[in-house]
């Protein structure tokens, strides 16, 4: 066990146990072409501006399937986020093609996705009819899979709509009678045209989350909300258990409730709700325009380079040693495997 960064070292292996062949052939399969150069990878620049590598610890060589990504943690703000990512139209093949097989195997069905969904709905439908009211007018999820979130917004009498790249799931959506579109946001909305916009565990997806999130909050109305959850840093102790667990080639930035309340105020949003959860309720205000911040940088974050590096050490420390609070939970995922551990983890959520 490394006791000193990085906590992981690139030796090809999966952390994750028990992954089915579909999940090994998926694997294996992007790994040749990532090799190849058929997946092409581009750098990422920290979103503070501070693209020194002088600036950042290296967390991890390599993520939970045993893909030699990089994990960065920046000294200056302490964010967390890969040294690569996949270029634009290596992204959309790998999103088609790969990443629902190597997540989840490729043959979770589209009804136990949907419903977890829809668990994860009444969620973020519960805090948002606490904190602003209930929802009304028009919603529209990005990246949406099965519907099952958009289904519960449905049932109280939204009109909402959905768009995602995996038919499959879309198509089950359909059958529950929810709009969903095999498409991008940007060709099915209007500027200004929906209520809310929800980003469920999309945001962390983006490898430039400024310029997306500048386009995306121009289809919302004045006055209207958008509702972001991604996977809370903090909360890798009790969710994924082990900082290796947490860490996938897929998720670009590892963001925490700090560094979000800076990214949305740089970007003129209004903060209604947040949580260490990392569930945002966030309003448009009247006269919003959309002005791209190269850095998104504010003095509050210059403590959390040394907040996230001790709670990545002392989680993998801990855990390294069997005396994590959640040691002997994490055991069960290596005899139920990978498919049964990370519907637990959509289920902690």
């Amino acid at each position: 066990m490394q006791f000193t960064f990085p906590l992981y070292l690139n030796d090809g292996t999966p952390r994750l146990r028990g992954l089915s062949p579909q999940q090994i052939e998926a694997i294996t399969r992007v790994a040749g072409r990532i090799d190849s150069g058929e997946y092409r990878l581009v750098p990422v620049a920290c979103l503070c501006g501070d693209h020194g590598s002088s600036a950042d610890d290296v967390i991890s060589e390599k993520d939970r399937y045993g893909f030699a990504f990089r994990s960065l943690l920046c000294r200056r703000c302490g964010l967390v986020r890969s040294a690569t990512t996949f270029d634009p139209e290596s992204c959309a093949q790998f999103y088609r093609d790969e990443y629902r097989a190597i997540y989840s195997g490729g043959d979770d069905s589209p009804e136990q996705l949907f419903d977890e969904q829809e668990r994860r709905g009444q969620k973020l439908y519960d805090v948002f009819k606490r904190e602003v009211g209930a929802p009304k007018g028009e919603v529209f999820e990005v990246g949406c899979g099965a519907g099952g979130i958009l289904y519960r917004f449905q049932g109280e009498g939204c009109h909402v709509k959905g768009c995602d790249f995996e038919g499959h799931y879309l198509d089950y959506g359909r059958s529950r009678g929810l709009s969903l579109e095999c498409a991008g946001y940007e060709t099915l909305l209007a500027p200004a045209s929906v209520d809310v916009l929800i980003l469920s565990h999309v945001l962390e997806h983006f490898s430039d989350p400024v310029e997306e999130l500048l386009r995306v909050v121009s289809k919302i109305r004045a006055g209207g909300h958008l509702i972001v959850e991604v996977p809370g840093m903090f909360k890798i102790h009790s969710t994924y258990f082990s900082p290796l667990l947490y860490l996938q080639n897929a998720h670009v930035f590892s963001f925490n409730r700090d560094h979000l309340n800076v990214l949305f105020t740089s970007l003129g949003l209004e903060t209604v709700s947040a949580s260490e959860r990392c569930i945002f309720i966030l309003r448009k205000p009247p006269g919003w325009r959309a002005a791209r911040r190269e850095d998104i940088y504010h003095p509050c974050l210059a403590r959390s380079y040394r907040k996230v590096r001790m709670y990545l050490w002392i989680n993998h420390v801990l855990f390294g040693l069997g005396i994590h609070p959640c040691y002997w939970a994490s055991k069960a995922i290596d005899a139920v495997g990978a498919r049964a551990f990370m519907a637990g983890v959509l289920r902690r959520f």
